[in-house]
């Protein structure tokens, strides 16, 4: 990787005091987690490690990512041993002990720290491992055999560097608040992309039920779950037993915290009508969508797009004029 070049602006670039690791990051007995802020509970960082031949066990209360930039060592995360090499991309839970041990003198790393409430206001640390896969942005975290780390090539490793590194720059020079957010979520959706690239046979021997979930995933819309069933090859019953023990919710519960997340993405992030989005996602109506948001998110759609800002662009779907 072209490490220097592309991570130089960024790295050399001034940081307030406040920012820092041991300013948003505190360690109680071998356990980190954030201290109390006003800001989002993220925190992007660069690291370069000289001389230092171990990261002892320890513990996150929040989501952690790293990339490994140079160097070589071994992670160890809930006794299952991982070779760190340039373009290892790490996935740590909450739940998971971590450590490391380093093999060269210098390794580079960029972190990724966040509380999963950055993904999704609703979402949080004590919420069940199957509520966490059923959200793309939090699923690589929690594997039924988790997957913890995946090997990229130079090119997908650079793309994400850089995505990376636009975060750090917004982080670094006080951007606001949903700036920052806005800059995590595209990170993440690059990451999971490459991450579900080089995970996809290993997902389907992992799970007999991987192919139902992607049948489900990509077509939230009109979902057949008899067809999900039947890509499995498991009996009905066999695959409701297994949904639920893997999943920790039943099939429509699943399809539904699909829908939600897909609509609070599209709210935040376009300015498409309610009606266009609820009939789009498989709302029965408009109305549905608000009741279901409001039961399930604790807030109502114009609520949310008001604390994101967005104004409803009506000129977006021809021939829609309803209100949101």
């Amino acid at each position: 990787m072209r490490t220097a070049s592309l991570l130089s602006p960024y790295v050399l670039y001034p940081k307030e005091r406040s920012l820092s690791w041991h300013e948003r990051i505190v360690d109680r007995d071998n356990t980190y987690e954030f201290t109390p802020s006003d800001g989002p509970a993220v925190l992007p960082i660069y690291n370069l490690y000289r001389n230092m031949p171990n990261i002892s066990a320890h513990h996150h209360r929040f989501l952690g990512i790293s990339l490994i930039l140079s160097g070589t060592g071994t992670a160890c995360i809930d006794k299952r041993e991982t070779p760190l090499t340039p373009g290892t991309l790490l996935f740590i839970n909450h739940l998971q002990e971590h450590a490391e041990s380093f093999r060269t003198r210098r390794v580079e790393k960029l972190i990724l720290a966040m509380l999963p409430s950055v993904i999704e206001s609703g979402l949080s640390l004590s919420m069940s491992n199957g509520m966490f896969r059923a959200f793309s942005l939090t699923e690589p975290f929690f594997r039924n055999k988790a997957v913890n780390a995946v090997a990229l090539d130079d090119n997908a490793a650079d793309r994400i560097a850089r995505s990376w590194c636009g975060l750090l720059h917004a982080y670094n020079t006080g951007a606001s608040d949903d700036a920052v957010i806005a800059h995590t979520r595209s990170l993440l959706e690059h990451i999971v992309s490459e991450h579900g690239r080089r995970t996809a046979a290993s997902s389907a021997k992992e799970s007999a039920i991987a192919p139902a979930l992607y049948h489900l995933r990509m077509n939230v819309r009109t979902p057949d779950v008899a067809a999900a069933i039947a890509s499995t090859g498991l009996s009905k019953s066999h695959f409701y037993k297994r949904f639920g023990e893997e999943i920790g919710m039943p099939v429509g519960k699943y399809i539904m915290t699909l829908r939600i997340s897909r609509a609070k993405s599209m709210l935040r992030s376009t300015s498409l009508p309610v009606s266009h989005i609820a009939s789009d996602l498989g709302f029965y109506d408009e109305s549905h969508m608000h009741r279901t948001l409001k039961r399930e998110a604790g807030e109502s759609v114009a609520a949310f797009r008001n604390k994101n800002g967005v104004q409803v662009d009506r000129k977006s779907v021809p021939g829609r004029s309803r209100r949101i």
